[in-house]
């Protein structure tokens, strides 16, 4: 009895998943990203590297703690730099922080926001949701303006992508 309970809880065990086996291995990255990283942002932790399209993105740790991201085109040159600051308003310039406040949105939930620096312009994207409401991205310039107030899309912003 005692053996065909050890056997039983052995297969048991063995047919518990583990997490790790879903996780795609990291692409080979070039030393070329690596070094361009590195020129960069020197005290960047915890690195992990994939590609997204045709560009290859850096996502890492700030000493800040501010999770980042990197995108790097083709020939390992700078494309965009995106930094994740949760939805903690505090973390973000006066001037966005402010205009969101006095905005139409202000009481609704904050679930994300992001400052994306690109070449053709910086911009603050704010996620925000309220129940019985569709969720909204909200997009302000660095001085407070808001651009534009849109159904949230799950569209991936790309460095050379208008807004």
């Amino acid at each position: 009895f005692f053996i065909m309970i050890s056997l039983l809880g052995m297969t048991v065990w063995q047919s518990c998943s583990d997490d790790d086996d879903d996780k795609k291995p990291v692409p080979p990255v070039e030393q070329s990203y690596i070094d361009a990283l590195k020129n960069l942002y020197p005290n960047a932790t915890k690195v992990e590297w994939e590609r997204k399209g045709m560009y290859t993105v850096a996502e890492f740790d700030q000493p800040s703690g501010i999770d980042t991201e990197v995108w790097f085109n083709a020939s390992a040159k700078w494309a965009m730099k995106v930094s994740d600051y949760d939805n903690n308003l505090s973390l973000i310039p006066a001037e966005v922080s402010n205009a969101f406040k006095a905005g139409e949105y202000s009481s609704w939930v904050i679930d994300e926001i992001k400052y994306y620096e690109r070449e053709i312009g910086d911009f603050y994207l704010i996620d925000v949701e309220k129940k019985g409401s569709q969720d909204m991205d909200l997009y302000y310039s660095p001085d407070g303006t808001l651009i534009k107030a849109i159904p949230e899309n799950d569209v991936v912003i790309l460095p050379d992508m208008g807004i």
